[in-house]
């Protein structure tokens, strides 16, 4: 048995070494390696605004259960189209005229790995009972500094009231 279990175990070993072979054929793993660093080590792939979006998990209207309760969690799936930088921005609106209530809130790279996770605040001189919109975008961000938007499918509204 203990003969077997050694020749099953050297068949095993054999077929999965040689299997490798087929993988790496006519391909050699180390070019890639050595044109980006020829490149100076800029190997990400090209971005797009595009790829940007942005969905949010909670339902709405999103309800606040204490009325003084100003602060309050976000969350949702993004894709950050694989730009340098990415910031998630929020903006406290009125829903019925569009009216910005407070200038817009920056969240640097709160996308990560295709999830996001943002605390609201609502400033202290507002009437919290009153139902107000959130405005999410995410934003990508160039090497260079400039940002690239996608307003259809990048930025989504949220309606918010405290009970």
């Amino acid at each position: 048995m203990v003969k077997f279990q050694k020749v099953l175990a050297l068949l095993v070993v054999s077929l999965w070494v040689t299997g490798c072979e087929v993988y790496n054929d006519g391909f050699d793993l180390g070019s890639g390696i050595d044109e980006c660093e020829a490149s100076g080590g800029n190997c990400v792939e090209p971005t797009g605004s595009g790829l940007l979006s942005l969905n949010i998990s909670n339902a709405s209207p999103y309800t606040v259960k204490r009325p003084t309760n100003r602060l309050f969690d976000l969350s949702g799936l993004c894709n950050e189209a694989d730009f340098s930088e990415n910031i998630i921005e929020y903006t406290i609106i009125e829903p019925t005229t569009d009216a910005v209530l407070y200038p817009t809130v920056q969240l640097f790279n709160a996308c990560k790995r295709g999830k996001f996770r943002v605390q609201i605040n609502i400033p202290a001189p507002t009437n919290v009972n009153q139902l107000k919109r959130i405005r999410l975008e995410i934003v990508g961000r160039e090497l260079d500094g400039t940002e690239q938007r996608n307003p259809l499918a990048a930025q989504k509204d949220i309606d918010v009231i405290s009970l």
